[in-house]
């Protein structure tokens, strides 16, 4: 090779070196930005959500540039502090909750007490007005008053039960039923009470002999009650149907439907709360009790009704 040709190879092999040199720079320089411009801010806020992750809410990160990554460090602190702003409104109505429990606690406790009070002394009452009444003539023209005071006597009565079964609701005694049985005795039992309405029933009950575990004598309540505001739903001429169907995990769907006149949309998300009522003569606590026996059966209750 000549002198020339060895001093151009040269030349070309330094400058492949050389440029191999700035790219290895260029790289490093690359990557050291990187790591302090993206990388960096990003493990940073890794660790803080790691943190709040762990429920520490008032983490909060200065954001280092006004860039995407600013703005995502600016998004996070917002976050976490309408995280820390929930919680908190969380944690007091929490609080609050727990505070009106127990004062609802102790308002059950002492209705409980006062109507177990009085419940003994309207029995009496009751007894009494019932011997009186039976012994006196019915040409008297106080038998007509004597009369009306027991069934006054009787609403007081009622009133004081309802209230005390809701106060103080005893355990359910859970057996292995037929629930078709269970159902035709609450039907027996209502249609004795459709106060000289022409009122039908249809009873669809189960094909198969199914035993459910179940409080026969609680259950037996509830559909009694649901029928008998059915009954009061129609005013003169109606049909009253009780249907029952097996479901999943030995569930047991009862459904109760009339074509009385319903019930109003705005009463609806109402009718199981406690001294709810529609009626001139109703206690409201029916459905409350019906309520807390199918919860009481890991069951749930609802209603659907359209007004007319």
């Amino acid at each position: 090779e000549t002198p020339i040709a060895t001093f151009i190879y040269k030349t070309q092999f330094n400058a492949v070196i050389i440029s191999f040199l700035a790219l290895a720079v260029l790289i490093l320089i690359t990557f050291r930005l990187f790591e302090k411009i993206i990388n960096r801010p990003l493990s940073q806020l890794k660790d803080q959500m790691r943190l709040v992750q762990g429920g520490n809410l008032s983490v909060q990160l200065k954001p280092l540039k006004n860039d995407d990554i600013g703005d995502l460090t600016q998004s996070f602190n917002i976050m976490v502090a309408n995280l820390k702003h929930a919680k908190e409104e969380i944690e007091e109505l929490h609080s609050r909750e727990i505070e009106r429990a127990g004062h609802l606690a102790s308002m059950g406790e002492l209705a409980a007490g006062l109507a177990h009070e009085i419940k003994n002394p309207i029995a009496g009452i009751k007894g009494a007005l019932e011997i009186i009444n039976q012994r006196t003539d019915p040409s008297d023209p106080k038998k007509e008053i004597f009369t009306e005071v027991l069934h006054q006597t009787d609403r007081i009565y009622n009133i004081v039960q309802d209230l005390l079964s809701y106060a103080r609701p005893k355990e359910v005694n859970l057996k292995p039923a037929n629930p078709n049985e269970c159902i035709q005795g609450a039907i027996t039992l209502t249609q004795s009470q459709t106060q000289d309405k022409d009122i039908r029933f249809h009873f669809d009950g189960l094909k198969e002999n199914i035993r459910i575990l179940c409080d026969e004598n609680k259950l037996q309540e509830v559909v009694l009650n649901l029928m008998i505001n059915s009954i009061a739903a129609i005013e003169e001429k109606g049909e009253i149907s009780i249907n029952m169907k097996p479901k999943k995990n030995q569930m047991l769907e009862i459904t109760i439907a009339d074509n009385g006149k319903g019930i109003k949309k705005d009463h609806l998300s109402q009718v199981f709360h406690p001294f709810f009522t529609t009626k001139r003569r109703g206690t409201g606590l029916g459905l409350s009790i019906c309520k807390k026996i199918i919860d009481a059966h890991k069951g749930s209750i609802d209603v659907k009704s359209e007004e007319g």
